[in-house]
């Protein structure tokens, strides 16, 4: 047995990830897709930050028909933020892939991933059952990407589909009910209303490219000048402050102001950027959460438009820094709602005192929701499970 199989606790595993136990190269990577699906969060942590590190030439190299069920889940994670074509189609060819990592871990208005995703005829052929709700659920967020799926699903013969076979879910318990309406809702995408007692599903995730993710790749320092908001002049059009700024445009007409929005916010000033995070609509708060800069990206939770979705899918974001989280969990006005709570009990990095208080008030439907979550702590898990005793 190698040394990384052997490890029995954190420690050892730990002693193994900073290079403090023999390991040969591939030995380390195979502990890297391992470790990622600890139970433990911070081995969980540390591991996938450094599989980001690993040659994909590695990774493709795991992504094979002999691969383990765990392997295929941290390199399906692994793609979120780092949509690699030619990893994408491994786990695609190996046979492996089941729909419900697809459901859990690909649903979401991740633009690079979906454009991989389209231009995959193995993928094309694997979403088949489910092509009209993907469609609606591309569609939401990127008119474009989602025709090329239309185009794409329309030349798929029925010879193809014939000798295409969906890999079988060999754990039903993991099975996922998330379809592509419940994570339109969850990530309040435009077009879709999301309801004060409605669920961000768990698994979902955001695009993690942004200063409040923590994608291994650090964040712009903040600057040291204070800046007076009150003395900083805004002169944006007003499509970067009204609630609708589209209404009554055409598709092209909305991709064109789009574009228009992100390369004014892209020439202003810091103290700006921070103004218009205060009072800018969820166009511009859509592109300024995701600011190098974490103090831009923190002020758009001071925002007094943000919505509950917008709240609830940085609360149950695993890839979230923590101390986003804690400030959310902390915030009374931002953990208000329902939906933002069970968010919060759902997410690894909850600290643990605040999610055993939140799950106090998880609904009874709700409880197996949390205690089926494979990614959250077993304490948490386990008083979900009394719960509903």
């Amino acid at each position: 047995m190698v040394v990384w199989q052997s490890a029995e606790n954190s420690f050892q595993k730990k002693a193994i990830l900073d290079h403090l136990l023999p390991t040969t190269h591939d030995e380390y990577v195979d502990a890297l897709v391992a470790f990622a699906e600890d139970e433990d969060e911070n081995i969980r942590s540390v591991a996938f930050d450094r599989l980001k590190t690993v040659e994909i030439a590695d990774l493709n190299k795991r992504a094979d028909a002999a691969a383990t069920r765990r392997t295929i889940r941290a390199l399906v994670r692994y793609c979120v933020t780092n949509p690699h074509p030619g990893l994408i189609a491994r786990l695609l060819n190996s046979k492996r892939l089941p729909w419900s990592f697809v459901k859990q871990y690909w649903m979401t208005p991740q633009e690079d991933l979906w454009r991989t995703l389209v231009a995959n005829k193995n993928f094309i052929l694997f979403s088949h059952p489910d092509r009209d709700p993907i469609a609606a659920f591309i569609h939401a967020f990127n008119h474009a990407i989602a025709d090329s799926y239309r185009e794409q699903i329309k030349w798929v013969t029925p010879k193809e589909l014939a000798a295409f076979i969906r890999p079988a879910e060999e754990d039903e318990g993991e099975k996922m009910t998330v379809t592509a309406l419940d994570a339109m809702q969850a990530f309040d995408i435009e077009g879709v209303e999301v309801g004060e007692e409605e669920l961000v599903m768990p698994g979902m995730e955001m695009d993690v490219s942004g200063a409040l993710f923590d994608t291994g790749q650090g964040v712009v320092a903040e600057e040291n000048e204070v800046v007076d908001l009150d003395s900083v002049e805004l002169d944006v059009p007003d499509f970067l402050l009204i609630e609708n700024p589209f209404e009554g445009l055409s598709r092209e007409e909305m991709e064109r102001e789009r574009r228009k929005i992100a390369d004014i916010i892209k020439d202003l000033t810091m103290g700006q950027r921070l103004k218009l995070a205060t009072v800018g609509n969820l166009e511009a708060r859509k592109i300024l959460i995701k600011d190098p800069r974490r103090l831009v990206a923190m002020a758009v939770l001071g925002n007094g438009g943000i919505t509950p979705g917008e709240v609830a899918a940085l609360a149950i974001n695993p890839a979230t820094f923590q101390d986003v989280i804690e400030h959310i969990a902390n915030n009374r006005n931002l953990s208000k709602s329902y939906m933002v709570k069970f968010a919060l009990v759902q997410n690894p990095k909850t600290p643990i005192k605040i999610a055993m208080r939140l799950l106090e008030i998880v609904r009874r439907a709700d409880l197996k929701k949390v205690a089926d979550n494979k990614g959250i702590s077993p304490i948490i898990k386990n008083m979900a499970k009394k719960r509903m005793r």
